[in-house]
């Protein structure tokens, strides 16, 4: 039977390509996010930010600026991630923000400088807009991840019972009514991605704490340098819990190595 259970953890199942996709964002988002969500991270720089009365848009563009500055406190592949969802947008507000510094505007040019930086102002609240959506979305796509691998350890008691339980509505469909009424549904990609995928294989490396797809049922980390870590961690763990043991053990080998000797010279 050990021999048959060896064989069966050595199996591979490849990953989706997708699914894989879906592990590589979630992995750039730092595990302290999973608890900040959006919106506690605008209300505390709403907090900061001495809003002013001239009108919705200052008062966005103060906020983009805000978020700017906290997203350079965050590592550099979840900045990377969340400004990609606007990276149009960011090329053309580089342009007009080059145009702008160029200072050679008359008094005869006031006018047309307003615009432009209203222009400008729109510009930077639209890539705003994105960032905040790109951000939560990284953010309960790692939570989501991380919930699948904490079932997929225990998944036995999981069996028959609705995952929307878990995860609230983000990997339930919408419907919706368009403007003719008629139903209409709005899939969840990550809905699409994970049907059909086996859980437990859904797993979070014991080094590092990055998601990864267990290609073997017997993977506990997600490359083998890591394993390499991990085993070295289990054997000084070992160590430190059974040292009273291994002393034991230690004394007994020397007491048997002494009593040879003994023997040998009472021969000799």
């Amino acid at each position: 039977m050990n021999g048959v259970s060896g064989k069966r953890s050595r199996h591979r199942f490849e990953c989706k390509p997708e699914l894989q996709m879906l592990f590589e964002f979630a992995n750039t988002v730092p595990q302290t996010l999973e608890v900040r969500s959006i919106q506690e991270v605008l209300e505390n720089l709403r907090s900061g930010v001495q809003v002013e009365r001239v009108g919705w848009l200052d008062n966005e563009f103060q906020l983009f600026v805000a978020f700017s500055e906290y997203l350079n406190t965050l590592p550099q592949d979840f900045r990377a991630a969340v400004n990609s969802s606007a990276i149009n947008e960011s090329e053309e507000l580089l342009k007009l923000g080059s145009f702008l510094d160029e200072d050679k505007f008359t008094s005869l040019q006031i006018e047309a400088l307003e615009e432009k930086v209203k222009d400008y102002k729109s510009k930077a609240v639209a890539i705003f807009h994105k960032q905040i959506g790109a951000y939560e979305t990284l953010r309960i796509l790692s939570m989501n991840l991380r919930k699948l691998a904490e079932v997929g350890a225990i998944h036995q008691e999981y069996f028959g019972k609705k995952l929307e339980v878990i995860f609230g509505l983000t990997l339930v469909e919408y419907a919706y009514l368009d403007g003719q009424g008629l139903i209409r549904r709005t899939p969840n990609p990550m809905a699409e991605v994970l049907d059909g995928v086996e859980v437990r294989r859904i797993r979070i490396c014991l080094v590092c704490g990055k998601l990864f797809w267990a290609s073997r049922s017997d993977k506990k980390c997600c490359s083998s340098e890591h394993a390499v870590v991990f085993r070295k961690r289990l054997s000084r763990e070992n160590q430190r819990q059974n040292a009273s043991l291994y002393r034991v053990a230690a004394k007994k080998k020397s007491q048997r190595i002494h009593t040879k000797r003994n023997k040998r010279r009472i021969k000799s």
